[in-house]
Order: structure tokens, then C-alpha cells, then sequence
């Protein structure tokens, strides 16, 4: 097993029982959650993790960090395929994109970035935003869903950079956002609780609540049955993923 660090985030690698989670030393590492047991070190980085990406299968994973640096390894070959500087600020969110033959990169919560994994040339640079908390790939839709504090919503082109559509939340600051994985909808969490349910097509508010009584970030599993909302106040709140209809559906089958 390695060397006890403090974690700083982890993620899941959907469709396997594996995650991911990144430290203060910078390690990244694969751990198996049904085993319980430590599986290898996928690299050590440049500074402490502050944002993964991980692809379907886990077959890519990559790694931002605190002072700009970014990473993408093959789990296959164990190479390690990509490793730039883009500045000096701290990469807030990263995804990988189709194929994983992009990289998107939040870079000091006011640039989006998109990289070429395989050349690591940058391919755009979308300005203009300031204090970017969340973003999200939308693999159905091939489209960025990117989320700012003060409660705005972009969508954004994923081969040019170019913003396609702006929203509004209402309330107190968006914390965080997440992809049902039909990719027809997404949830987002503001710091007083409430969860909001958005159609991903049009920004279109489906519905609103208060899920917690504080909240940091939001989460939604594999299957979207399941909504997890965790906040300050050291709680973790799960919650029914699907609607009606879906839920009458998936009980008769």
C-alpha cells in the first residue's frame, strides 16, 4: 500500500467498482472500493491535486494541480501521454472529451481551455468568466456545461470554444453541478442547499428544492437513480435520481 498522504478529491471510474483519488504530495492513485485494497500509483505530479478526469473504463485518467500543471495517463500502457503548464494559477475542473482525444481544463476558475491530448497543442481559449466551480462534458450532446458562482450557466462548444447558450440560477452561490448520465438533464447545488434539476437542451428549469441546509458539491450515480448532496454541515444527503414516470418503469421491469 503507499505511504499515508491526506486526499484532496477522488473520483469514480464509471462502469467498474475502481476510483481515483489525487493527494497533497501530488500521487495520483487506483484503488479497488468492492476489495477495499490499494491497487497501484498511477503517476506523482508536479504539486498537490486539485481536479481529475477519469474516461469511461478508466481507460485515461487525468490530473490538474494547485500550480497550473496537467497530466493524462493511458491505464492501458501505464504511459504517461500529456504533461503541460499552462500557468500559474490552480486548475479548478477538468474532463476529457470524446474519445479522450481532447482535454477541457477550468485554469484559475476564469479560462476554459481546450487541448489536444495526443500533440498537447491548445486548440482555444475561452475568456471572460470569473470564479468557474464546476464543469461537465456531455458526452450525448457533445457540449461543456460550465458553472460560475455567481449562478451563471454556459454551454460551450467543445471544438472551438465558442459559448452557445447562457442560464441563471437563482439563489444563493451555485457550489457545484452533475450529469444525469442519459445526459438529457444535470443537477446543480448552491451553498444554502438547493438542488436544482435543469433540462441540458435549452437550460430549461425543471424543478427546485431545498435538499440540505448547506451544500459544497453534488454527485449522481451511474445508473441516475441516486442524487448524493454534501455540504458544511458534514452530512451526506441522498436523494431519488428519477422521475416518476422512470421510477413506474424501472419497478415493473
Amino acid at each position: 500500500s503507499p505511504k499515508e498522504q491526506e486526499l484532496t478529491i477522488v473520483k469514480n471510474v464509471p462502469s467498474t467498482s475502481l476510483v481515483v483519488t489525487g493527494n497533497v504530495e501530488g500521487g495520483v492513485e487506483l484503488w479497488d472500493v468492492d476489495g477495499g485494497e490499494f491497487e497501484e500509483t498511477i503517476g506523482l505530479c508536479e504539486g498537490q491535486i486539485s481536479a481529475l478526469a477519469v474516461s469511461e473504463f478508466g481507460k485515461h485518467i487525468a490530473a490538474g494541480t494547485l500550480s497550473g500543471n496537467v497530466y493524462v495517463w493511458s491505464t492501458n500502457t501505464r504511459q504517461l501521454l500529456m504533461e503541460a503548464k499552462l500557468g500559474e494559477s490552480n486548475i479548478v475542473a477538468m474532463e476529457l472529451g470524446e474519445e479522450e482525444e481532447a482535454l477541457f481544463v477550468v485554469l484559475g476558475g476564469e479560462l476554459v481551455i481546450g487541448i489536444d491530448v495526443a500533440t498537447q497543442r491548445e486548440l482555444w481559449r475561452c475568456r471572460g468568466y470569473a470564479d468557474i466551480v464546476a464543469m461537465a462534458f456531455n458526452k450525448v450532446t457533445n457540449v461543456i456545461i460550465v458553472a460560475t458562482a455567481s449562478n451563471s450557466i454556459h454551454i460551450i462548444d467543445p471544438k472551438d470554444g465558442i459559448e452557445l447558450q447562457v442560464g441563471n440560477a437563482s439563489g444563493d452561490a451555485l457550489r457545484d453541478l452533475a450529469l444525469f448520465p442519459d445526459g438529457k438533464r444535470f443537477a446543480t447545488v448552491l451553498a444554502d442547499g438547493t438542488l436544482s434539476i435543469w433540462d441540458a437542451n435549452d437550460l430549461y428549469l425543471i424543478a427546485s428544492f431545498p435538499a440540505s441546509r448547506s451544500a459544497d458539491c453534488i454527485s449522481i450515480s451511474s445508473d441516475g437513480h441516486i442524487i448524493s448532496v454534501a455540504g458544511g454541515a458534514s452530512t451526506i444527503k441522498l436523494m431519488d435520481g428519477m422521475s416518476r414516470s422512470a421510477r413506474q418503469k424501472n419497478t415493473k421491469e
